[in-house]
């Protein structure tokens, strides 16, 4: 599928769906250019991107879009369209108890 150039405020979007947390910002607390979100996932690893400032719509360079989509989100092109577009978090190891598992309060 033929996806759409990804913006600076796509790339937010897909943070503040997803839920990262917001570490550091541009208004000048720690004189960067970027907003950076962390993402603790389950197996103790920490991802971190930055989306540059200000965040418009500005679009993203194809070579620079494949390091963030790899490097920092660790997510592929369809996912992060579910998710800046529909609000369909990545799978990201989480485990699920299974249906037939008996609640904690009757154990």
């Amino acid at each position: 599928m033929s996806w759409p150039q990804p913006t600076r405020q796509d790339h937010e979007r897909f943070c503040l769906t997803e839920g990262w947390d917001r570490v550091r910002d541009a208004c000048g607390r720690t004189g960067t250019h970027h907003v950076t979100y962390e993402l603790d996932l389950p197996d103790g690893r920490i991802l971190r991107t930055r989306v540059s400032h200000p965040v418009d719509r500005n679009g993203y360079g194809r070579s620079l879009w494949a390091h963030i989509l790899r490097d920092q989100l660790q997510a592929s092109e369809d996912e992060f369209w579910a998710c800046a577009k529909n609000g369909v978090k990545p799978d990201r190891g989480v485990p699920h108890p299974p249906s037939e598992a008996l609640p904690a309060e009757v154990v």
